[in-house]
């Protein structure tokens, strides 16, 4: 029998040039599915059926890789209490916290449809008692586990954050018997009043039924609960937001102030709600490196020390850490860190600029970039991507002199944004 051969040589010269026109597409493999976990095996307390949203989860995203580090965040997505939006507030959040090292595990909590108060709030203590009691299974620091959430789950994570315990130490579950209370929060466009005018009504709605005590109401509303032992506190908000307006976060930073609590927050003039991580937005979008430079800040990050070598009046960034360096845990701002091959070397915190930090470039070395700073004083570069009339700007000129006494301050850090071409390195 003749076989026609031409479909035959047609169909593999397609299937040819798709491999070779689209070969990421066609050869690539699917990223390894994460792991969930339930919160509660045998059933959460409370539980009023036996479907998927009678089951608190959590999705872990451990951390893996050279620049691992030793902190975790527990992430509750938003949704007013009503559903979840796991997808850009969760996932991908915790996909990005993976990228600078962090282990990160999103909750899938209860919402009010079934349940109220305080479903909510023994679901995220039970997944910070988890992961605190598993640290050991992902490098985690048990004192450095953190909750995030957005939106309503901002509302819950502050909760977690104000109503907190010890842990119940004669309990026969391991997992009980640890802390609740997270070491930081990351409040992103968050619910935090319920008695102002400010307040979300879904969410208070979802979170407390119909006609909710007032009491219960007053001890919800989390910028009344704020004390000194309410932790380090980072907050974003958009001034625009007309579904959580603003004045949520700024009375949870008021609050957080006058308890004598570190906190930052960051008020961007547009963005609504919603946004995520805005990746789309080049200026809304730099809030994650703002939120990456105060975890450096606050020594939850590992800190990226740039060695430099001195050959006669040029100072030469190496592009490498010495292998007899073990990496510091903390970052302390403004100080010297040193070792007996390298002394001279500056714990430098990156700055965001556009689209992201540029480390110096490897065996690049500049003459005389800085006039006016110390003769003996080796010059450490930040550059990073950034336009200003269509030019790249190098920004971040950091004296690095040498000291013994590490106690004492380092030199200032001037911050200056100047043109590549004008003395310093191109990014």
């Amino acid at each position: 029998m003749k076989i026609n051969r031409i479909p035959y040589l047609v169909g593999l010269a397609l299937s040819l040039s798709l491999l070779f026109c689209f070969p990421s597409r066609v050869l690539a493999q699917p990223a390894p599915r994460a792991e969930s976990i339930l919160l509660w095996p045998g059933g959460a307390p409370g539980a009023v059926g036996d479907t998927d949203l009678d089951k608190p989860d959590l999705t872990l995203y451990p951390a893996h890789g050279p620049n691992v580090t030793k902190t975790a965040v527990v992430i509750c997505p938003g949704g007013g209490y009503a559903h979840l939006a796991i997808g850009h507030e969760g996932h991908d959040v915790a996909r990005w916290f993976n990228s600078i090292g962090v282990s990160a595990f999103v909750l899938k909590y209860r919402l009010g449809m079934r349940y109220h108060y305080p479903a909510q709030l023994q679901d995220v203590q039970r997944a910070l008692r988890y992961v605190r009691a598993h640290s050991s299974d992902w490098g985690v620091d048990p004192q450095r586990i953190g909750v995030m959430g957005f939106s309503a789950g901002g509302h819950l994570a502050s909760t977690a954050g104000t109503h907190f315990d010890s842990g119940d130490s004669n309990s026969s579950d391991a997992i009980d018997r640890q802390s609740s209370r997270p070491d930081f929060m990351i409040l992103i466009y968050p619910v935090i009043t319920l008695t102002d005018e400010y307040t979300h009504q879904g969410s208070k709605h979802y979170l407390l039924g119909e006609n909710p005590d007032p009491a219960l109401v007053e001890l919800l509303s989390n910028e009344k609960q704020v004390t000194k032992d309410t932790p380090p506190t980072f907050l974003i908000h958009a001034d625009d937001d007309t579904t959580v307006p603003p004045q949520n976060s700024i009375l949870f930073y008021l609050a957080l102030k006058k308890a004598g609590v570190r906190a930052e927050m960051h008020i961007f003039r547009h963005g609504g709600h919603g946004f995520g991580l805005a990746p789309r937005d080049a200026v809304l979008g730099a809030w994650p490196g703002l939120l990456r430079n105060w975890l450096l800040d606050s020594g939850l990050m590992r800190c990226t020390v740039f060695p430099l070598e001195v050959r006669g009046s040029e100072r030469v960034d190496t592009g490498a850490t010495p292998s007899n360096h073990e990496p510091r845990e903390r970052c302390p701002q403004g100080r010297l860190l040193g070792s007996a091959t390298i002394p001279q070397r500056r714990c430098m915190n990156e700055r965001e600029c556009g689209t992201g930090f540029q480390p110096p470039q490897t065996n690049r070395a500049w003459k005389n970039p800085s006039p006016g700073g110390p003769a003996s004083c080796p010059v450490v570069v930040m550059s990073a991507w950034g336009k200003s009339g269509g030019r790249r700007l190098c920004r971040g000129v950091a004296h690095a002199c040498s000291r013994t006494d590490l106690s004492q301050p380092a030199l200032a850090v001037p911050q200056t944004s100047k043109p590549c071409n004008s003395g310093y390195p191109s990014a």
